[in-house]
């Protein structure tokens, strides 16, 4: 039995026990994969209008692009196709690359449709729905039709097939707690097991979690780095792994040439590394004297894949430049995170800081900050998370704090403003390479 979608969705849930790529659910209904693919482009067909477009029809074959003909019996397009996608193709993509901006991961739905026929220079397409291997068609003039049973039936021998489309919801939950040697409080295993029983899928802890807050000075312990798999990294990797929840922690990572960086490492629930990111913007003030401490990173982010999301990782100032939110939301990433160490008195700075960056880069965004004073330094604050839509999910300074990132509500974000505006990186690149090694300075007019 089909599940029904849950009220006022028009998304398509995806269920793992069916047989992926040809198996899904549908707008709460069970219907056949040759009967929603349509009949192939005929020679002269193709100057139909598209549904709510106006002036002349556009060419289907428009930037290279298959779309989908009109159904001669219908007066719009069949609503199932409007509401599906072929499932090895993560982003429906446009005359300029990126549909409409930031990566689309599900379809558009119904009143997107008339922008189809408006802006055809915008690249969207309708997706087109691919049947069965098993259902191939004898008429290559009819796709999954075999010429001895009706169209719309299933094969003989076999059940209706349904095309998967995405709903994923993971739960995530923002750990305020740093585990040095001289820290008192649960130990990172008790609390990652808490946020694994609470029903946490991956688990997010506060910058250099394992470390003391050095940068309180200048002056550079050789202890407070490590090689990649040092003994913090190894802990952070147990850990992980004993608790079965992916985590994100962080170590400064001593590389072959001596330098140090401010790493990101995420974990899987095997305990493997799946991927890290290095802190590329260094603050240099009292209590955080960090450019003594470790060096720019120099990489720009990218997603991580964990748990079946993307991800990316920003640390502590990075949110300050928001070009790698942008680049993570660009990217195809449906969560950023921040692990931090702020002082409290600074909470109402970074708080709209966090809450643009999301509706901007059309991300979950979620920080988690080391929770109380060190070494003179009055760190401390919330753990904070907010939605694409600028919606506060958590602002609390328990020290486990949990939240849910519905992958499915993204798309939307991304083909609205302003997610579907234009990514202009060929004018990003020209303006900032003549800003290259500047910074935000007075400028002296005298």
């Amino acid at each position: 039995m089909v599940a029904p979608d849950p009220p006022n969705r028009g998304s398509i849930r995806c269920d793992e026990t069916l047989e992926p790529p040809h198996t899904a659910r549908a707008c709460g209904d069970v219907r056949d994969v040759d009967r929603l693919h349509p009949p192939p482009i005929r020679p002269g067909q193709g100057d139909e209008k598209l549904p709510g477009g106006t002036g002349p029809g556009r060419d289907r074959e428009h930037a290279g692009l298959s779309t989908v003909p009109l159904d001669p019996d219908r007066e719009r397009l069949p609503a199932e196709l409007l509401r599906l996608r072929p499932v090895d193709q993560p982003e429906v993509h446009g005359a300029r690359g990126l549909t409409g901006g930031w990566p689309v991961h599900r379809d558009l739905d119904e009143r997107h449709v008339g922008r189809q026929g408006r802006r055809p220079e915008s690249g969207w397409v309708v997706p087109m729905v691919r049947p069965h291997p098993d259902q191939a068609s004898a008429d290559p003039g009819r796709p999954g039709e075999s010429a001895d049973r009706p169209r719309g039936d299933p094969p003989r021998g076999r059940e209706r097939r349904l095309i998967p489309g995405v709903h994923v919801v993971k739960k995530v939950a923002l750990i305020s707690q740093v585990f040095h040697d001289d820290q008192s409080g649960p130990d990172l295993v008790t609390l990652l097991k808490q946020a694994s029983g609470d029903g946490a899928d991956i688990a997010v802890l506060p910058e250099l979690p394992l470390n003391r807050w050095s940068p309180s000075t200048d002056r550079v312990d050789p202890a407070d780095a490590e090689p990649l798999g040092g003994p913090r990294c190894t802990r952070q990797s147990e850990a992980a792994a004993e608790a079965g929840i992916t985590l994100v922690g962080g170590a400064i990572i001593l590389d072959d040439d001596g330098s140090r960086h401010n790493t990101a490492l995420v974990y899987g629930s095997d305990g493997h590394l799946l991927g890290t990111y290095e802190k590329c913007h260094i603050p240099d003030e009292p209590g955080f004297l960090e450019i003594a401490h470790y060096e720019p990173g120099r990489k720009p982010p990218m997603p991580i894949r964990c748990d079946g999301i993307d991800m990316g990782v920003q640390i502590c100032s990075d949110v300050n430049r928001p070009e790698g939110s942008h680049m993570l939301g660009a990217s195809g990433a449906v969560l950023i995170v921040a692990p931090r160490a702020t002082e409290l008195a600074t909470w109402p700075r970074w708080k709209p800081v966090l809450v643009a960056n999301a509706l901007t880069s059309c991300c979950f965004v979620a920080s988690v900050n080391r929770p109380s004073p060190e070494d003179g330094v009055l760190i401390g604050g919330p753990s904070f998370a907010v939605d694409p839509t600028g919606r506060i999910l958590v602002e609390s300074t328990d020290v486990i704090s949990c939240f849910q990132v519905d992958v499915d509500s993204i798309p939307d974000r991304r083909i609205e403003y302003p997610g579907y505006l234009d990514i202009r990186t060929d004018l990003y690149v020209e303006g900032w390479k003549r800003l290259e090694g500047r910074t935000y300075k007075c400028v002296d007019e005298s």
